[in-house]
Parts: structure tokens; C-alpha cells; sequence
């Protein structure tokens, strides 16, 4: 939804949805996997409100926009070893560790949440190769 102030000016309001792929790459080993077998991977959509102000000349618009993320979170961040697949999970609040798909987690254990939810604010040039 776009709000025309003259020509050159205006004010937008929108939504969607991102798609966020997630790559946990654990350098210092922390989760005890070897150090060659890849990195844990996961996906999520959610959903987006932004709000702006658009300066415009030709075909060409300059947008500065805030944007809040609805982020759900994921904690599905999973790698695949040796034909087996494992989840990324939090010892006692504070160490990395993994746990096979579908066992049960003991009462110290959490699964890793990543969560993309927050504000953002961004900078963008546009440029419409057709007048609406």
C-alpha cells in the first residue's frame, strides 16, 4: 500500500512472508561431531509488517523501511553422519551438544532455538521497469 505525497514522496505500508535457510557451522567442535562432517542445517518461514518512506525519480525509488519479523523459531536444525541423522541441542543452558533424531531429551537438554523474529531496518534501491 503506497501513500503519494507529490510526485517525488511517499509513504508505504506492506507484509509477507521470508524464507530463512539456516546453516550452524560449529568451527570449534563444540558439539563433538568431527570436524569434517558438515554443519547443521534447517529452514522456517515467517511472516513480515514493514512501513516506510519512498523517494522517487523516474523509474527509480530510494526506500528506507522498518520491518518486523514475526520469527516463530526453529529448533529442527539437523546434520546427517554416518547415514544417521542428529539435532543440535543445549547441555545446561550453555553447551552445544547433539542428540539422534527422535530420542528423548533428559531434563538438563534443550533443543537449539533460532529464532529471526525482531526489527529490522534496511536501505534499499528499487528500480519499476513498468508505471502501476
Amino acid at each position: 500500500l503506497i501513500r503519494r505525497f507529490g510526485r517525488h514522496f511517499g509513504l508505504y505500508l506492506g507484509g509477507g512472508a521470508d524464507f530463512y535457510s539456516i546453516t550452524v557451522a560449529d568451527y570449534g567442535n563444540l558439539s563433538g561431531f568431527p570436524a569434517s562432517s558438515g554443519n547443521f542445517q534447517g529452514s522456517l518461514t515467517a511472516p513480515h509488517g514493514e512501513a516506510g518512506l519512498m523517494l522517487t525519480a523516474g523509474g527509480f525509488s530510494l526506500r528506507f523501511t522498518l520491518k518486523q519479523a514475526f520469527g516463530s523459531g526453529t529448533d529442527e536444525l539437523t546434520r546427517s553422519y554416518n547415514g544417521a541423522k542428529y539435532r543440535l541441542i543445549v547441555k545446561d543452558a550453555k553447551t552445544l551438544s547433539y542428540k539422534p533424531t527422535g530420542q528423548p531429551l533428559a531434563s538438563n537438554e534443550k533443543f537449539f532455538q533460532l529464532d529471526p523474529g525482531g526489527l529490522i531496518s534496511a536501505v534499499t534501491v528499487n528500480y519499476a521497469f513498468a508505471a502501476w
